[in-house]
């Protein structure tokens, strides 16, 4: 073996010093592009504007995003709401899937918890909603979710107060 000179030291030292320069651009290049890939999703939304409801079946203003792989796992959406009601009726609550019909019940409860009782109180509800492979409407790429529901009966109406929508991969 042979010793290395002062400038096969210099040499090897400038071409390490690119390799780990290089090596950290490439990393942050991935790093950039993963993040643009994942940016195109909206796990969580939350507005504390009012909105009011009539007839079923309408979208609510709630929409949330998430990408599955080819693999597809169950999407686990939870709805979380205040609202007041007009008149005691049957209000319906359901899931639009990548915008599909407004499935009254299929995913989860059909009903807004009865309130019959308690017209013009603020009323809160957590609704969960579990979307399986089997049930045919989750796709490889982007999925979408939106709230979707409305009075059952008449042109009475609800009012959401703040909402809070997520979706998660079981």
């Amino acid at each position: 073996m042979t010793d290395m000179t002062k400038h096969d030291r210099e040499t090897i030292s400038k071409i390490s010093g690119r390799v780990v320069f290089a090596a950290a651009v490439l990393a942050c290049l991935i790093v950039m592009g993963t993040g643009s890939a994942s940016a195109a999703v909206t796990p969580v939304f939350r507005t504390v504007t009012h909105y009011s409801y009539g007839a079923c079946c309408v979208l609510f203003n709630a929409t949330v995003s998430i990408n599955e792989t080819e693999n597809i796992r169950p999407a686990v959406v939870v709805w979380n709401t205040g609202y007041t009601i007009s008149t005691p009726d049957v209000y319906n609550v359901g899931l639009s899937v990548n915008s599909g019909p407004c499935q009254i019940g299929l995913f989860g409860p059909a009903v807004l918890p009865d309130v019959s009782l308690v017209i013009g109180s603020d009323l809160d509800v957590n609704i969960e909603c579990v979307i399986l492979p089997s049930d045919e409407v989750l796709v490889p790429g982007t999925n979408t979710f939106q709230v979707c529901g409305g009075n059952q009966t008449s042109s009475a109406s609800f009012e959401t107060l703040i909402n809070t929508l997520s979706v998660t991969l079981d």
